[in-house]
């Protein structure tokens, strides 16, 4: 009897598990079970019941996965539409150093105006600060696929020297670049991207606006009336789709000076966002084209053209074989410059950089803001209201709150 009795509140234990079991799965279908009484004791006939494979394909049960839409409910903000594909939008490598205040405006221009997707982020071992914040808005906010890198994921690095001098600091900086550049290629290129950026938070890509008798031809599936069209979003990779480009496409660098414009002229949608936190609205003198003070440029690289065996030599021209000299003459008549924003003096000094104390004092910031302030572009100015209608007001608030 007291085998029975154990038998019987074993088989009550298991029923009472079943039960919780379906209300919990909300299965409104019922297990079959026979009981058979013998001599010593009972027997569940589990021939009754279903197999896993029945009882997961049957018609009374449904499992459904709750949707995006259902599920944005966990998070604090929904996000835009779902990720774009690698055949559609570009990559970026980017080494960053206590640029976090710049990086706000940088990832929304270049998320709006390539439109970038994919990012590399390799965080100086100097940097004071971390850009994970930032980087993790813009992952939640626009669903950006973005990766930070600490030294170890790109190379084995030596301590540097406690007494070492600038010459020493710049150099091993230089190096770094070279050797994150090329690992970060490697790897977008085992993604299977295409087009990346490469170039700094102090950097924004704009059209060639030099020779504006020499249009490009108007993209055949765009709706803007101008390829040169900045508030039409993704039209750099769409206009590289349509030229023939295939490589790498050298850019002329004009530097911005700190200049501060008198007004900013938006659209009433963008009236609510502080412009004066964003340098492309706050400053919009620059300097002349084919100006030594330019400096040399960059590049956007097609990386699966890129030969991974070769050493990059410089990040102004990152694949040798492939990308030419970005010096005016060369990069005079391609579709696109790049703007370098000097910005205000404490954004210019804000980072103990390696040219601290040589190129980054009050007096060359002061020196380059006034030879650099020669002709009024309010050209970059227009990316903002094109971004604003494409994310709305309100999440462009909260990615661009803290900018500047």
């Amino acid at each position: 009897m007291a085998l029975r009795t154990k038998t019987i509140l074993f088989v009550l234990l298991f029923l009472m598990l079943v039960f919780v079991a379906m209300q919990t799965t909300k299965v409104h279908s019922m297990f079959l079970l026979s009981l058979s009484i013998i001599d010593d004791g009972l027997q569940l006939d589990l021939a009754m019941l279903p197999t896993q494979t029945e009882f997961f394909s049957s018609a009374r049960f449904t499992m459904t996965t709750p949707s995006l839409t259902e599920t944005t409910h966990t998070h604090t903000h929904t996000t835009v539409s779902g990720m774009q594909s690698k055949s559609n939008s570009m990559a970026g490598c980017l080494l960053i150093m206590d640029d976090n205040f710049r990086l706000y405006e940088w990832l929304a221009y270049h998320y709006h105006v390539l439109p970038l997707q994919r990012l590399i982020v390799a965080v100086d071992p100097l940097s004071k600060t971390s850009p994970e914040p930032v980087i993790e808005l813009f992952r939640q906010e626009l669903n950006m696929s973005i990766t930070t890198w600490g030294d170890r994921d790109y190379g084995k690095w030596d301590p540097l020297p406690v007494d070492a001098d600038h010459t020493k600091v710049r150099e091993l900086h230089r190096l770094r670049q070279q050797v994150f550049l090329r690992t970060c290629m490697k790897q977008l290129q085992s993604e299977g991207w295409s087009w990346t950026a490469l170039w700094d938070t102090d950097e924004f890509l704009v059209y060639n606006q030099y020779n504006k008798t020499r249009r490009h031809k108007t993209l055949e599936n765009s709706t803007s009336t101008s390829p040169t069209d900045l508030s039409e979003r993704g039209n750099v990779f769409a206009h590289l789709k349509q030229s023939g480009q295939e490589n790498c496409v050298p850019m002329y660098r004009v530097l911005v000076s700190a200049k501060e414009t008198d007004s900013v002229v938006v659209n009433q949608e963008s009236h609510s966002l502080d412009t004066r936190r964003l340098d492309t609205l706050r400053f919009q003198y620059r300097n002349k084209y084919d100006n030594n003070l330019n400096g040399i440029g960059k590049c956007l690289v097609n990386v699966q053209k890129v030969d991974h065996t070769s050493q990059v030599r410089s990040v102004h021209r990152p694949a040798m074989g492939i990308c030419p000299s970005p010096q005016w003459a060369v990069c005079k008549n391609n579709p696109f410059f790049i703007y370098h924003y000097l910005g205000s003096f404490e954004a210019y000094s804000f980072r103990d950089d390696a040219r601290k104390g040589w190129e980054r004092t009050y007096e060359a910031w002061e020196s380059r803001t006034a030879k650099a302030a020669i002709v009024k572009d309010e050209y970059a100015v227009s990316w903002l209201p094109g971004f604003v209608k494409h994310v709305g007001i309100e999440r462009a608030q909260r990615l661009l709150m803290d900018a500047g």
